[in-house]
């Protein structure tokens, strides 16, 4: 199997979920910029569990629900 054909397999489904709540794709890419951004922090297992959640809290108020649970 080739790598795009494996990547197609696994991104799809999210990208057909993405459309079917009709979520703007800006908005995708602004929380996968910010995701990339803190991905130290997240990736970091000494970094507490707390500071993780603060981060998640405050772009809470600002995207939509699911697209934060997707990410």
């Amino acid at each position: 199997m080739s790598n795009q054909a494996m990547i197609a397999k696994v991104v799809d489904p999210y990208a057909e979920a993405l459309i079917s709540f009709k979520i703007n794709p800006k908005s995708v890419l602004a929380v996968l910029d910010i995701v990339q951004t803190h991905e130290d922090h997240f990736l970091n297992p000494r970094v507490p569990t707390v500071l993780k959640q603060n981060i998640i809290n405050v772009l809470r108020g600002t995207y939509n629900p699911f697209l934060l649970r997707l990410c």
